[in-house]
């Protein structure tokens, strides 16, 4: 079975626009963080990123200093999760 296709996109890089495909529902684990998020192919050669919704989601946040990501606590007086 292939990696579930959504739809083609076009999409602007630096050296121009070309297509992309868009791929739905890929369940991703990032320092133990578990999630399931839609993704968009890259240029051969690229860097993988993940976006603000997906570190957000995740409970991670970039560490620029240190150029890592920082795991944000989940424990009842400390966690990231909020509902306003």
């Amino acid at each position: 079975m292939g990696l579930p296709l959504q739809r083609e996109v076009d999409v602007k890089i630096a050296t121009g626009v070309q297509k992309a495909w868009v791929f739905k529902m890929l369940n991703h684990l990032v320092e133990g963080r578990e999630g399931t998020f839609n993704c968009i192919e890259l240029p051969k050669g690229s860097a993988p990123l993940l976006g603000l919704i997906a570190l957000e989601d995740l409970g991670l946040e970039p560490d620029l200093q240190n150029q890592k990501l920082r795991v944000l606590p989940v424990e009842v007086k400390d966690t990231y999760l909020m509902v306003l």
